[in-house]
């Protein structure tokens, strides 16, 4: 018999199983008691306004007894069901709680048999029979809609339905930390003696599930370039998150800062991100009396001065640019045409660049006006040249065009790598995780761990492995951004990350920067090319003095520094020499340089093997195309980034 408000998604033996259709996911075999059960009554209540939902259900009711709903009876709701196919269902899935009378598990007078097909097991169900609360099915609605709408806006367990999801949710743990479902339901069952009644292992998942769904976080499966199945969070998403978090924007810095060297403590105070990072990975934006000023643009200030921004940073809780002179002459070709040149390669401490507050920006590119020559950007054909290269910059600033006119908020990260060796069990040995804070938190923030944030883990692939996604999501950010909503500005705004350090233990910094472990390497000091012709060497009058960097009247004599680009050379010339030489002279070849990139020595080992033909032809491929930098470290491809 067809029931408005059902559809029939089987029949077998003489039973006919139906499908609410404002329930999702749930089917029943009596669709009189499901009317009235506690579930069904708050989703209709969030499908439908209350009047419509009214009708329905007590349309739907007498379709089936020919009358008004009377007193409720015991009602069972299944979780986690397919819809459409039965057959889909877990057999150990039960029911969800929705009593509102306290059960004891000493009173058998307080459950009602009920026929099932496959009975489960009972030490997890027993404690999801429930009595509906008496009354008439309108009653009970209009009570279940009140209790929802409070609890949805007043609740402090939100996003959780109430303080014994959340405690259920923290009991079930997560990653290593997590129990097993046998574990779950035994402590369950005896909680459940002091009057804690937990949600079902089921509807715990569920809830977790509804919650990622919430925050948009998706786990993303990718295959390395060893065909290890790898899995990770989305690092854009995270951030997403935590810039539109309250308890965590109020601590973001979004500048680095210029201490004057005084009270240095946390990372935006840091060389790296106010002076060292390139000119595509640093800010790129600062707000003045609701315009935009990007870098390499030309700006001019309200004294009527034209100056072009280089850097942009805070001191003393202002916002500063270090700017440059433009030189604005017509071209030598047409004079009614401007060339604009400005020397943009400066380093921050440069006494070429002039500290100007950003509060006395007056006007764009867009809206200078150069004497009879009109507007500056049309006179310039929208080109300006940095001195020392021959190709041209277009105006504007290419991020005020994938910007669409939000604020950019620069937000680097710390991010930080590690196995589980040390554990007492051994069991979490192989694995190895990433994770990462944010590096405009200052360091009591960002030491707690609610904003250490996870990353990936695998106990199969490498450290190298897993960075391949990590690379490819920090590449976005620092390349194109990622849309946002800022909890202080009230609106979207384009985040731009670069990692701005690698943190780790030894072992690990050996696996990125391409080097070996320094207490038997040549080659000891991963930042200078301080090297020793043998292991007997190192302990030479000679080596020791470099090692301090003293020579022998105790003047200053450092070894020179190593460059992240030469590493890549280096890298690069290795693999050239594995396909002509053989194999003891390319590992001679490793020591002696210093240089071991663990992606490209595994390519090398199985080219020597020939056992896998598969991944021999995987890194032929490889080899022969232009997207070779797959076949090395994900780490030499990571934008911004610096050993």
């Amino acid at each position: 018999m067809d029931i408005p408000g059902f559809i029939i998604v089987a029949r077998q033996h003489g039973r006919t199983t139906y499908a609410c259709e404002a329930c999702p996911g749930r089917t029943t075999l009596n669709p009189v008691e499901h009317l009235q059960s506690r579930t069904h009554l708050i989703n209709a209540s969030l499908v439908q306004p209350i009047p419509e939902t009214l009708n329905q259900d007590t349309q739907m009711y007498a379709a089936v007894t020919g009358s008004e709903p009377e007193d409720t009876a015991l009602a069972f709701e299944t979780i986690d069901m397919s819809s459409g196919n039965p057959e889909n269902s877990d057999d150990d899935e039960v029911i969800v709680p929705t009593r509102t009378t306290e059960l004891s598990i000493f009173n058998p007078n307080q459950f009602q048999e009920v026929e099932f097909e496959d009975e489960g097991n009972w030490d997890d169900s027993i404690f999801e029979a429930v009595n509906l609360v008496q009354g008439t099915a309108l009653e009970m609605y209009l009570s279940l809609l009140n209790e929802a709408v409070n609890r949805n806006t007043l609740s402090h367990w939100y996003p959780y339905q109430n303080q014994e999801a959340l405690i259920g949710t923290l009991m079930q743990g997560y990653m290593r930390c997590s129990i097993s479902r046998s574990m779950y339901s035994q402590m369950r069952l005896i909680l459940s003696i002091t009057g804690l009644e937990l949600p079902h292992w089921n509807t715990i998942r569920n809830t977790s599930e509804s919650i990622r769904m919430l925050l948009n976080f998706n786990v993303m499966e990718n295959e390395s370039i060893w065909n290890h199945k790898c899995f990770s969070l989305s690092i854009p998403q995270i951030l997403e998150q935590e810039i539109s978090n309250p308890y965590v924007h109020p601590h973001l810095d979004f500048y680095p800062e210029d201490p004057n060297g005084r009270n240095i403590f946390k990372l935006s105070q840091s060389k790296k991100w106010r002076e060292e990072l390139g000119p595509n990975e640093r800010v790129q934006m600062a707000v003045s009396n609701d315009k935009h000023f990007y870098i390499f643009e030309p700006t001019q200030l309200k004294s009527g001065k034209v100056v072009v921004p280089v850097y942009f940073y805070k001191m003393n809780n202002e916002i500063y640019a270090k700017c440059t002179k433009p030189f604005i002459s017509p071209t030598s070709h047409d004079a009614k045409v401007l060339k604009i040149e400005f020397e943009g390669a400066l380093e921050f401490t440069s006494d070429r660049l002039q500290a100007i507050k950003v509060s006395e920006f007056k006007n764009i590119y867009s809206e200078i006006i150069w004497g009879n020559f009109g507007k500056l950007a049309e006179a310039c054909k929208s080109l300006i040249w940095e001195i020392g290269n021959e190709i041209p910059l277009t105006l504007p600033n290419k991020w005020r065009f994938m910007s669409r006119g939000r604020v950019i908020r620069h937000m680097p990260i710390n991010l930080y790598c590690d196995d589980t060796s040390g554990n007492i069990s051994k069991q979490f040995n192989k694995h190895v995780s990433f994770y990462f804070t944010l590096s405009g938190l200052p360091p009591n923030v960002a030491n707690q761990e609610f904003n250490c944030h996870f990353v990936t883990t695998s106990n199969q692939a490498s450290v190298l492995e897993l960075a391949d996604k990590i690379t490819d999501d920090m590449n976005d950010l620092a390349t194109g951004g990622h849309v946002a909503y800022d909890y202080e500005l009230g609106q979207d705004v384009l985040i731009m990350s670069v990692v701005l350090c690698f943190q780790g233990d030894s072992p690990m910094h050996a696996e990125v920067t391409c080097t070996h472990m320094p207490n038997a390497s040549l080659n000891s000091c991963r930042m200078c090319k301080l090297k020793a012709a043998s292991i007997e060497d190192r302990r030479s009058l000679q080596y020791i003095q470099h090692f301090i960097g003293r020579d022998t009247q105790g003047h200053v004599c450092r070894p020179s520094p190593k460059t992240w680009k030469e590493t890549q050379t280096t890298a690069k010339y290795l693999w050239r020499l594995s396909k002509t030489e053989p194999k003891t002279v390319v590992d001679r070849m490793i020591t002696d340089l210093g240089v071991k990139d663990n992606i490209n020595k595994q390519a090398m080992d199985i080219m020597r093997e020939g056992n896998d033909q598969q991944l021999i032809e995987k890194i032929r491929r490889l080899d022969n195309e232009d997207d070779q930098d797959q076949l090395f470290s994900p780490i030499m491809r990571l934008k911004g980034y610096t050993c």
